[in-house]
């Protein structure tokens, strides 16, 4: 059978190598996935500009450094095949992200690399590619690399990666390219915050401009408050690591934060509802998040859970892993094991957002009861006890404002209050039922003042916090403790206020 050898067009592949999708945040992870896959520790990564001329960019590591032969394999495109048999911590895939990441961002990008000081470099140029019409590397001389910026910075044994020219930002004001860093790095502490905290392989410190990167765990695993639900694996292979291990969190509620500030950082970029969803981490580095696919809807009720799903690299082709390492497609064997345990996590979800949206309302007295009073009667087949109510608007109000240690302390005292009444309640309602009732009129005509001068003090520490004069007068106002003194207490507020 006659056959025909049709070489791709070079200037057509390359502009559409330019063009498969990645932005500097993705860009920059996938460089990120090649040092760690050389077992780098510290990896500095630089996204400067100077004055009236295009960004550039260098990744230094110290992992293993290559030798030039292994440098040039590392520049072709396609140096691995997907089907390779990878290490289990090997973050790559198709052998492609340095060489697409690159070209996405840049025009003309230099790798260097360094074994017991023995320096080696290549580049590829898209001009001279274009122009020659062939794939020809080129390979600088010492004199030339030793000027490549941040060239002083190479260590001894590793690698350093340079973007010469970011021509795909070059349209960045400042203010806009100083926002596009703190996109990345947000990216980067999510992305790779398992590694960042050392819940990976292996710790990874990561700096960009000079500045460590610290994890940002979308699970809040370290809060008393995340709802952990029970952990589900999928045995996949025979060995005992080979499976997919699903773990469900619910965030904690606004009203379990320590503040405004602490539960808006949880929120990610595009807060909560926009975050809620599946979690997918290949050797601990996240791939995918923000979805269900298609297992539930993005939903208001559901936006505290978010589900961690880790798969090995060697479940890629089922998987659908994209060589951007940025999206996945879950099987339909996990889908099946999943919908039972979406269904269960978004219902409890659900409830969490339904009491965090009861106590708010409470603000606009549509549950007044749960509002005000500071303690619940509690009924049980042996005993009736009462507990201090975690509704209440005052309790809220001050657990909300401490940090998350005073507000650990401040709920152990709680507890202790609860627990010596539980223990005290019989001795108490005894020494109240012999005492006079009319000493106890007595001695609240006696400090009717006090209790207004207390009144007054509240509404004043109150209202430091929540800076709404008529919310705290209203909720002051339905207190049973100010019931006697009422009308008078509303007057000296109004009057001093």
């Amino acid at each position: 059978m006659p056959e025909k050898i049709l070489e791709p067009r070079v200037d057509a592949l390359i502009s559409s190598l330019r063009s498969v999708g990645y932005s500097l945040n993705t860009a920059v992870a996938d460089i990120i996935d090649n040092s760690i896959s050389a077992h780098a520790k510290k990896i500095y990564l630089y996204v400067q500009q100077e004055a009236n001329k295009l960004p550039f960019f260098v990744c230094i590591d110290d992992g293993d450094g290559m030798t030039a032969d292994q440098l040039y394999e590392a520049m072709r495109l396609g140096s691995h095949s997907p089907d390779d048999q990878r290490s289990e911590t090997d973050l790559g895939r198709f052998g492609l992200g340095l060489k697409t990441a690159s070209f996405a961002m840049c025009k003309k990008f230099t790798l260097l690399s360094a074994i017991n000081g023995n320096v080696c470099a290549a580049s590829w140029d898209i001009d001279e590619v274009k122009r020659q019409q062939a794939w020809k590397l080129h390979i600088p001389e010492k004199e030339e690399y030793i000027h490549l910026p941040l060239f002083e910075k190479m260590p001894e044994t590793g690698t350093m990666l340079v973007w010469h020219q970011i021509d795909r930002l070059a349209s960045q004001q400042t203010s806009n390219f100083n926002k596009e860093l703190i996109k990345l790095k947000n990216h980067l502490e999510l992305t790779f915050h398992r590694y960042l905290a050392g819940d990976a392989t292996v710790k990874i410190d990561i700096y960009l401009n000079g500045r460590s990167l610290k994890a940002f765990d979308p699970f809040r695993v370290d809060s008393y408050a995340t709802q952990s639900l029970d952990i589900e694996k999928i045995q996949i292979g025979e060995g005992e690591e080979d499976c997919i291990t699903i773990t469900p969190y619910i965030l904690p509620s606004r009203w379990k934060c320590s503040s405004e500030d602490d539960y808006k950082k949880y929120a990610g970029d595009g807060g909560y509802l926009a975050n809620q969803g599946i979690y997918v981490y290949r050797n601990k580095r996240l791939i995918s998040h923000g979805s269900w696919f298609r297992l539930a809807q993005i939903d208001n009720a559901y936006q505290l859970a978010r589900v961690k799903i880790d798969i090995p690299n060697f479940v890629d082709n089922e998987w659908q892993v994209d060589f951007k390492k940025s999206t996945v497609k879950l099987p339909e064997k996990v889908k099946n094991r999943l919908k039972k345990i979406i269904g269960e996590i978004t219902n409890r979800a659900a409830m969490t957002y339904r009491s965090c949206g009861s106590m708010v309302s409470s603000n606009n007295h549509t549950n007044k009861e749960d509002n005000k009073n500071f303690w619940k009667l509690y009924i049980s087949d042996k005993e009736k006890f009462f507990r201090i109510n975690r509704e209440n608007y005052l309790i809220r109000l001050i657990g909300n404002n401490l940090s998350e240690q005073d507000s650990l302390i401040f709920e152990h005292l709680l507890r202790l209050i609860e627990e010596d009444l539980k223990q005290n309640q019989s001795l108490l309602l005894s020494n109240l039922s012999n005492n006079n009732l009319s000493d106890i009129e007595n001695e609240e005509s006696k400090s009717r003042e006090e209790l207004i001068e207390e009144g007054v003090a509240l509404y004043q520490d109150m209202l430091e916090i929540i800076n709404s004069a008529q919310a705290t007068l209203d909720y002051i106002m339905e207190l049973e403790c100010f019931a006697s003194v009422k009308d008078d207490l509303y007057a000296r507020i109004k009057d001093r206020h």
